[in-house]
């Protein structure tokens, strides 16, 4: 009589793939090779996780001898046990925003809570308006309407979904779009006088490049400038500015005597 014994165990191949080798009278006989997820204990899933907050992935996965899918699934691990565990109840304020994340024009819209408690409560791909109404579609209807403020840009798509979600929240826009417009809108007016000036054979003052008032200094950004950030020199030429806007005539144009 003569006993067959048949072993089998699962032989490391390569990262995240292992063969299966069977063992028949001590021949290795490999079969199909499958894809196994490595088993990581929880304790070391935080721990990966939270050091993949200080450092890259493959920083990571180089300093603790581990590998880069091992770092990606802990912190997997810790984004899904957040989400299962967090509290969107009280949410009174939340900031929305876009970044760019590659090469190109591909974006990343996030939604931040900003009132007093800091957290990302969103991420999603592009900034269209779907991106952002997948979050108020996640909220109850009773988180959603706590929500009394929301700060934002001034990208149409935001603008029209926060208008339709939160309609009796008080939007904030920031100050950077908002400088950035005036300053456009400042801008144009400024051309357009320009323009007219010298269609009525005076000499335009406010010009953008090479523009002088009487002392011979450029005026294209005195008085765009706040107070806080005006030199001596600066504010001095935007009173002069303002001086010959008064002694203009009654259409309201900044205009220059003629010849000047």
């Amino acid at each position: 009589m003569h006993l067959k014994s048949i072993l089998t165990r699962v032989e490391r191949h390569k990262c995240f793939v292992y063969k299966r080798v069977r063992f028949v009278d001590g021949v290795a006989q490999p079969e199909l090779e499958v894809e196994i997820e490595p088993r990581l204990t929880t304790s070391y899933r935080w721990f990966l996780a939270r050091w993949a907050k200080r450092l890259s992935w493959k920083e990571m996965a180089d300093a603790f001898s581990t590998t880069w899918d091992n770092v990606f699934r802990s912190v997997k691990h810790a984004v899904e046990w957040g989400f299962a565990h967090r509290d969107l109840s009280g949410i009174d304020a939340i900031g929305v925003d876009e970044i760019q994340w590659r090469s190109g024009h591909t974006y990343l819209t996030l939604v931040y809570q900003t009132d007093g408690v800091e957290r990302l409560l969103w991420v999603a791909q592009e900034r269209n308006e779907q991106s952002l109404r997948g979050f108020f579609i996640s909220l109850t209807t009773e988180v959603r309407s706590g929500i009394r403020f929301v700060c934002s840009d001034t990208w149409k798509p935001y603008l029209k979904v926060i208008a339709q979600q939160i309609p009796a929240a008080l939007h904030v826009l920031d100050r950077f779009h908002i400088m950035r417009n005036t300053n456009m809108a400042l801008d144009e007016v400024r051309r357009a006088e320009v323009a007219q000036l010298r269609r009525d054979g005076y000499e335009p003052i406010l010009t953008k490049a090479g523009g002088t008032c009487s002392s011979g200094r450029r005026t294209s950004w005195s008085i765009r400038r706040s107070g806080s950030r005006r030199s001596r020199s600066t504010t001095s030429r935007a009173s002069e500015l303002i001086c010959s806007a008064r002694s203009s005539s009654g259409s309201g144009s900044i205009r220059a005597r003629r010849g000047q």
